[in-house]
């Protein structure tokens, strides 16, 4: 069992085996964070799900979140009890934290921040201007 946190974030209805692609995304290694993994769901048959205590993710980190989980919820907790309830959904823009999958794009040979800008269910890289699923990107190396 797993004891409920008084203030925070719960991310519920990670795909399986997201939750610590997650996790490095948000940078949480100073935050105390409960992670369960292939939690049983009936909705999706497995979920992922993590909670972490005294922080409250901003708008730019529900973004990244739904690069990951574009279906998770996002729960803000106050005193223990969920405040406000909200879904991820995918950036309409992504800057420094994808690298682009076009091994002779710019980005990839020179010192430049990444940047992407969604079309549709794709995201097009402003240097080569070459488009992407979110299944084709890697995270930057930190």
């Amino acid at each position: 069992m797993v004891r409920r946190i008084e203030k925070g974030t719960v991310l519920d209805h990670l795909p399986a085996g997201s939750a610590l692609s997650i996790m490095n995304l948000l940078k949480l290694e100073d935050n105390l964070v409960v992670v369960a993994v292939n939690v049983l769901s009936s909705r999706y048959g497995t979920k992922d799900m993590i909670k972490i205590e005294g922080k409250l993710l901003s708008k730019a980190e529900s973004d990244k979140i739904g690069l990951i989980a574009p279906n998770a919820t996002i729960n803000i907790i106050r005193g223990g009890r969920v405040m406000s309830k909200g879904r991820a959904s995918p950036p309409e823009e992504i800057k420094g934290i994808l690298r682009c999958p076009n091994k002779k794009c710019i980005t990839n040979f020179e010192q430049c921040e990444t940047k992407f800008i969604r079309t549709g269910d794709k995201y097009k890289c402003v240097f080569c201007e070459s488009h992407f699923s979110v299944r084709d990107f890697e995270l930057q190396p930190s």
